[in-house]
């Protein structure tokens, strides 16, 4: 059973009270000290008690007041202790002390609150009966039996009275007054006083339990109305709003706020606001419920709703609508579905029919009569198979029985069918089993149309076939016939030698598609029908075909429409006549005015032209997406400036051939000048067609040049823009592209970027990222990984590499690829650097103090070319080693050649420095870079690291492998050490031992390991 008290010890009650304020003037007298009243004095002092209690207990914050209560009581009583008991349901009644009050004259102050305790298990048992039946229990000490007046000695109680407290007719707990001094005679009058007392705090915590259930059925009804989708409201007979509740509000036609005192005539349409009066009179005067659909115009759409307006009480409604307008769509599109479906099969001119599973005529529409003559009603309920011609029979139930036997399957089957006048036509009929929702055939659609004339149209061609074949076979020209829908019905054996084929037979065999397979460009054969629907002839129609050989030559041809007697078009016919020589000499011409004469490529006016024939064509057809690819060669100056300027043109030739071979036919490549080239992707589907090419095209520069006999390896950066319908003009394309490729050198060349309107989005990501990387260092987001180093030779641990994270609170972690960069152009990668060597130094001094490890474990920590040239670098590394009482040995210095090489003097001499220290320096990724075998020795390097891109691929032999052989020969004659990076499987761990390779880290053995899993791998001292 639950209370609604405060906690027993709360300090609420200490605070000023209300009810205090107001009676401390009045009832002055019954705060007299503790001498003994007359019985006068004493009535009077718990009436006013009473009267305390009952005023308190009308305040809506009586629960303060409750002590002050119980002083009241106790004082008029003149007893030491008021205590009020709350019963706590369990397997047997127990009896918690909600509220307590002590008198300051009887007990010392010191006592504390009256704990838990089980009265059934104690002799006071007695009383359960009498106060759960509601009857009050007051006794003196030595009144009582020897168990319970033991029991109360040992409480220190010399009198006591128990009056029961109901709650909604439920026995709630006990009101208990207790004397540690004096027996009392528990009058009448006084027990009255206490049960008034506990029949107030009864209806006290009665009154507080109804008050938290009607704030929760109000908070539940709130949240459950929250939730509907419909609207509810209250409305008066005058059409004033009193209440909107819902959880969209976008359907009603104002905002809640506008309408809430409002009238339906302030709000709707004089025309809605009457028909919505009349319902709401209609509801109240007839006090049943009234339904209907209503509709309203709500910011531009037209929404229907289904509302019931129920009578509230005798002014008011509750008008509950819900939105219908979804539904009445549906239900709208399929009644139209429905009419289309008819109006479709009424107005067809094939006939449309359902059939049984037993082939029985459910229904067919009205073109069956243009085709056999009869009408729907006289074929409805009978067999298709009636009028089928006898020999045909059999064909058309064996494509019923393949319809059946495959449903979904559509089957075709051209047939005779008797007309209504007795005579045959031709038909097609095409069908298809329909299944229902048991899986077993419902139903079989089919569709017959009459092919008489398809038929008649054959036969006249074959006729004039035999007319034509002696001219085909003796012209000197190609002459030929083809289909509208593009294949070859005939050719003669001059088309054929043209086309390099043997005979005309194996040509009519090889095309089944003219535009695509004969035409380069087959848009061309769509450019052909459009002449000929236009003059019903082409004449000197020239394009480009492919022979069978694939050699393409240039074509001129005739040509003119065959229609049959009823007009209908048969084929076309006519002539073709080789070209190719005429067209060579003009293109000669018009090649040099528009190529490069260096490399042979387009040169900016032919680019130029066909990117604004592109252009063109995507005005007019959406959907011909082209892109611009626009390049420039990384360092090609230097390449240029270094080996000549022959060199230089013999390069961009080279370049030019290796583009060439990046790209499909139709595309264009351009060289605009000098290291520049733009790559023109005519039908992409989207960038991703671009992106492949720019893949490409990087790749195939990746391999190296032989020029005047030495390799010369070169790179590209490559812009991308993709034409959309937002261009005004084709130079735009080509800026875009421009703009993108400097994109691509400025992050770092050698790659490809596509221009958007969301570069500026991106710089806006990187300063968020500069900024975020700031806030990083500050807030301690780095943590450091770290990767073992394993000796070759006994396969045990002998140091670890640290390796910064960076652990974004909102994206995660965030790739050392990613923000690294920017921290060295924003110069945050000193502060991370430093942050790293200190936190690798510390971590390196725990494990060699928990584990001894011999020789002890290095710790290998990388400097950027920021950090290296910082003027305090060396006194903070000294100052680490003597803060962590690390030996200069056990740290290891990474860095890069381009660090070194960047300043190699100036680098040299701070790397004396650090060797003059004892600390070990070690380069890092090498092979990749550019540093010269030469200066190498001049370097006091201790160590080698070979980078993992060798070390990945030496497997596939060659190059790799010997690579790895060289850098750990070099190495070790230069008394260096060497570590390969990226070992990931045994045999390339073995390929390292056998190559007298020190020592090894990558997956194989561990990935980069958090503190405490490094910790942990170090104890189990693995052996590879």
């Amino acid at each position: 059973m639950s209370s609604f008290f405060p906690p027993f010890s709360s300090t609420v009650a200490q605070q000023p009270s209300v009810a205090r304020q107001t009676l401390e003037s009045g009832e002055a007298g019954a705060r007299a000290a503790q001498a003994p009243q007359s019985p006068l004095a004493q009535r009077e002092a718990m009436l006013a008690a009473v009267a305390f209690v009952a005023r308190c207990f009308l305040l809506d914050g009586w629960e303060m007041e409750v002590e002050e209560a119980l002083e009241r009581v106790g004082e008029a009583l003149e007893v030491s202790r008021a205590t009020v008991f709350e019963r706590i349901e369990c397997a047997t009644p127990l009896f918690t002390p909600r509220y307590e009050w002590n008198s300051p004259h009887s007990l010392s102050g010191t006592e504390t609150p009256r704990a838990l305790f089980d009265l059934c298990e104690s002799p006071l048992s007695a009383w359960l009966v009498p106060l759960a039946s509601g009857e009050a229990v007051y006794a003196n000490t030595q009144e009582l039996d020897e168990p319970i007046r033991s029991a109360l000695d040992e409480l220190g109680i010399a009198s006591l009275a128990n009056v029961p407290i109901f709650v909604d007719g439920e026995w709630w707990g006990y009101l208990s007054i207790d004397d540690i001094h004096s027996e009392h005679d528990w009058g009448e009058a006084q027990l009255e006083t206490l049960q008034m007392c506990a029949d107030l705090f009864g209806a006290g915590i009665a009154r507080g339990r109804a008050n938290v259930a009607s704030r929760e059925s109000e908070a539940e009804l709130r949240a459950l109305l929250s939730l509907m989708s419909d609207v509810l409201i209250v409305l008066d007979r005058r059409g004033v709003y009193h209440k909107i509740v819902t959880s969209n509000p976008s359907i009603l036609a104002a905002p809640i706020g506008e309408m809430l005192g409002r009238s339906l005539n302030e709000v709707l349409d004089v025309a809605t606001a009457s028909k919505f009066l009349g319902v709401i009179d209609c509801a109240l005067d007839t006090r049943t419920p009234v339904r209907f659909e209503y509709s309203l115009q709500i910011d531009e759409r037209e929404l229907w709703f289904d509302a019931t307006v129920t009578p509230l009480n005798e002014e008011q409604v509750v008008w509950v609508a819900r939105d219908v307008t979804g539904a009445r769509r549906d239900a709208q599109s399929l009644r139209d579905s429905e009419q289309l479906f008819r109006l479709l099969a009424e107005n067809s001119t094939d006939a449309i029919s359902r059939l049984s599973p037993s082939f029985e005529t459910l229904y067919v529409s009205p073109a069956i009569q243009q085709i056999i003559g009869y009408t729907p009603q006289e074929l409805i309920g009978r067999h298709p198979l009636e009028t089928v011609h006898p020999d045909d029979v059999d064909l058309l139930r064996a494509a019923y029985n393949e319809s059946v036997s495959n449903p979904g399957k559509v089957a075709t089957v051209a047939y005779r069918r008797r007309h209504r006048k007795g005579h045959y036509i031709w038909c097609e009929t095409t069908g298809r089993a329909i299944l229902g929702k048991d899986g077993t055939v419902e139903e079989i659609h089919v569709i017959t149309r009459d092919i008489s004339a398809r038929r008649r149209a054959e036969e006249q061609l074959r006729a004039a076939e035999a007319r034509y074949r002696s001219i085909f076979e003796n012209a000197v020209e190609g002459i030929f016939q083809t289909s509208p829908d593009g294949h070859y019905l005939a050719a003669n054996p001059s088309l054929a030698r043209i086309y390099g084929f043997e005979s005309p037979s194996e040509l009519l065999g090889s095309y089944s598609d003219i535009s695509r397979q004969l035409y380069i460009d087959a848009r061309v054969r769509a450019e052909f029908i459009e002449e000929m629907k236009k003059e019903g002839k082409v004449s000197n129609f020239e394009a480009q075909i492919r022979r069978k050989n694939g050699q393409i030559i240039w074509i001129s041809e005739n040509a003119r429409e065959v229609r049959g007697d009823d007009g209908e078009l048969l084929y076309y016919e006519g002539t073709v006549e080789d070209i190719t020589a005429r067209k060579v000499a003009q293109d000669q011409l018009l090649h040099d005015a528009l190529h490069d004469k260096l490399t042979g490529l387009a040169n900016r006016a032919l680019f130029s032209d066909r990117m604004a024939q592109a252009f063109a064509r995507l005005k007019r057809h959406p959907d011909a997406v082209f892109a611009v690819l626009f390049l420039d060669f990384d360092r090609f100056k230097n390449i240029n400036d270094s080996l000549g300027h022959m060199a230089g043109d013999e390069l961009l030739v080279a370049m030019a051939r290796r583009l060439e071979g990046c790209l499909r036919p139709g595309d264009t490549v351009s060289r605009l000048g000098g290291d520049e080239f733009a790559i023109l992707l005519e039908d992409v589907r989207d960038q991703s067609d671009a992106t492949v090419v720019a893949e490409r095209v990087q790749t195939a520069m990746s391999s190296p040049f032989t020029l005047l006999g030495q390799e010369i390896f070169s790179s590209a950066s490559i812009g991308i823009a993709v034409a959309h319908a937002d261009y005004e003009n084709p130079d735009d394309l080509l800026r875009d592209a421009d703009m993108a490729m400097y994109r691509a050198k400025s992050l770092g060349k050698a790659r490809h970027e596509v221009f958007d309107t969301g570069m500026h989005t991106r710089a806006v990501a990187l300063l968020q990222l500069e900024t975020d990387l700031r806030w990083a260092i500050e807030r301690q987001e780095f943590e450091l990984h770290y990767q073992p180093i394993v000796s070759l030779q006994t396969g045990k641990i002998i140091g670890f590499e640290a390796l910064v994270r960076w652990r974004h609170p909102e994206r995660g972690v965030v790739a050392p690829a990613e923000f690294i960069p920017v921290a060295e152009e924003t110069g945050w990668i000193v502060p991370i650097g430093t942050w790293v060597l200190e936190t690798a130094c510390e971590q390196l001094a725990r494990w060699q103090k928990k584990l001894k490890y011999h020789p002890p474990l290095t710790m290998s920590v990388n400097l950027s070319g920021k950090q290296f040239s910082q003027p305090n670098l060396i006194p903070h590394i000294r100052e680490q080693l003597q803060k962590w009482n690390i030996a200069p040995e056990n740290l290891k210095l990474e860095i890069t050649e381009s660090a070194i090489m960047e300043n190699a003097q100036a680098v040299t001499e701070r790397l004396h420095i650090l060797r003059s220290l004892g600390v070990k320096l070690a380069l890092d990724d090498f092979g990749t870079g550019y540093s010269s075998l030469s200066y190498l020795h001049r370097f006091p390097l201790d160590t080698l690291k070979i980078d993992r891109s060798f070390v990945m691929r030496m497997q596939d032999g060659g190059e790799n492998r010997e690579i790895v052989r060289t850098i750990v020969a070099l190495g070790l004659n230069l008394g260096m050490d060497v570590i390969a990076e990226g070992i990931e499987d045994i045999a390339q761990l073995k390929d390292l031992r056998d190559l007298n390779c020190n020592c090894g880290q990558g997956f194989f053995f561990a990935r980069p390991l958090t503190a405490e899993e490094a910790f942990e791998l170090l104890k189990n001292s693995p052996i590879w």
